[in-house]
């Protein structure tokens, strides 16, 4: 049997011990940093409990006795972590005789001013320390909003992101927290990545509630599932058709989809075509719509891009089984899939983000703030929450002339189909209208 590969330190590890090193050298070092750094920034257990120790007994007025601080760790009196009873182990007195010997900012060994006072390195130290944790908080927020989304997406979109916008504000306001003690951190110098990039952090990432917990997400009606890729691809498709004969579903659907909300490279395009249309105040039809994608299409491949959009033989058959009611079910599906796919890609950034390491930590949480706030807009705007930025754009009135009138059908939403009558009634209905 093959022995166990060796785990590599990392700088980050190393910071953290020479840190707790030069606490332990000299106690009153605490003051220092414990204003900005917490215990939970400490990546091992371990080091968290000691941390969590001293500041404990700085806190309270009590001496940080060497000889006295194995017993206390033994007795959990600051920290609930595990202790070896056979007195060994990573808070044992071994262990912090080691941390003595892993610091710089030993006595022998710490640097001396000109005026030949020892000068110990350990507010570097902890500022490497709270760096790193910034760094796994923003990666581990991004992991926690994907898995937001996919549960939010097993609900319709307006009850979905009723439910993520307050674990989304949770999570910008713990980075304007972080922020905060990032900048008290370096209120008196930079970071080495600073330094060389000439580039500001958040308290503790808390653990976002689970959506069915919610309160908003209670009555919330619920799909069976995520939305497949098979039905979105048909529910693109259903919309693109309803859109192209109801002027209804076209008006509700230009107020919050957008190209980008669409799987499908040939329904975006599509689509951005019927917004461009209606924004012009053409008509829409599928002939008109062909003709138009046709020559966008004609214009890609001079460019030497990937054309897309529906050929005309496919728009014709979608705007044959174009239907009113399947185009608002249709519209929900891709708002759904559209939010799962959004928190993602929100994921992917974050993880980009915390992993750029040329960057750092306050240009790092401006990024994730940024992208935090982003994908918040986003959310409200698919959930009809937020301001129709793409239908004022189109239906935007020259100065003086009379302000056109709001849309009369909101955006879908899967509990519509209470609302609405079923399609059997609403072909008598429509029946009896013909005959009057």
């Amino acid at each position: 049997m093959s022995a166990a590969v060796p785990r590599i330190e990392a700088a980050g590890d190393l910071a953290a011990q020479a840190l707790l090193g030069a606490l332990l050298w000299e106690p009153s070092r605490i003051r220092d940093v414990s204003d900005w750094l917490e215990p939970a920034d400490f990546e091992h257990w371990a080091h968290r409990a000691i941390y969590q120790t001293l500041t404990g007994l700085v806190a309270d007025g009590r001496p940080v006795a060497l000889q006295d601080l194995p017993g206390i760790l033994a007795r959990g009196e600051y920290h609930d972590a595990h202790v070896d009873s056979t007195g060994i182990g990573p808070l044992s007195a071994s262990a912090l005789h080691t941390l003595l010997a892993m610091t710089p900012a030993t006595p022998d060994r710490a640097h001396r001013d000109q005026g030949g006072t020892a000068r110990s390195e350990h507010v570097r130290y902890a500022r490497i320390v709270l760096d790193d944790s910034v760094r796994r908080q923003v990666a581990a927020a991004g992991t926690r909003i994907e898995q937001l989304g996919r549960t939010a997406a097993e609900y319709d979109v307006q009850h979905g992101v009723d439910a993520m916008i307050p674990t989304l504000s949770g999570v910008r306001d713990a980075l304007e927290r972080l922020g905060g003690r990032v900048a008290q951190a370096h209120s008196d110098g930079v970071s080495i990545v600073d330094a060389l990039s000439g580039s500001r952090q958040i308290g503790e990432l808390t653990q976002p509630r689970e959506l069915a917990a919610g309160a908003s997400a209670v009555d919330a009606p619920r799909a069976a599932a995520a939305p497949s890729s098979a039905e979105i691809e048909r529910a693109e498709r259903a919309l693109v058709g309803a859109c192209l004969v109801s002027s209804e579903v076209r008006s509700a659907a230009a107020e919050w989809l957008r190209p980008e909300d669409f799987a499908s490279a040939d329904a975006a395009q599509t689509w951005r075509v019927v917004l461009d249309m209606t924004q012009r105040g053409d008509p829409v039809d599928f002939v008109l719509v062909a003709v138009e994608v046709e020559t966008a299409r004609a214009v890609a491949q001079v460019a030497d891009l990937e054309p897309a959009g529906f050929d005309p033989p496919t728009l014709h058959r979608l705007a044959e089984r174009g239907d009113r009611l399947a185009g608002h079910r249709a519209a929900e599906v891709i708002g759904r899939a559209a939010l799962q796919r959004l928190t993602h890609r929100v994921r992917t950034e974050l993880d980009g983000i915390a992993g750029d390491r040329a960057v750092g930590t306050r240009v790092l949480l401006q990024n994730a703030q940024q992208t935090v706030n982003a994908v918040q807009r986003t959310s409200q705007r698919l959930s009809g929450q937020s301001a129709p930025s793409i239908a004022a754009a189109m239906f935007t009135t020259p100065a003086g002339a009379p302000a056109p009138a709001a849309a009369a059908v909101p955006p879908p939403r899967l509990s519509s189909t209470a609302q609405c009558p079923a399609p059997n009634q609403q072909r008598r209905i429509d029946s009896q209208q013909r005959r009057r």
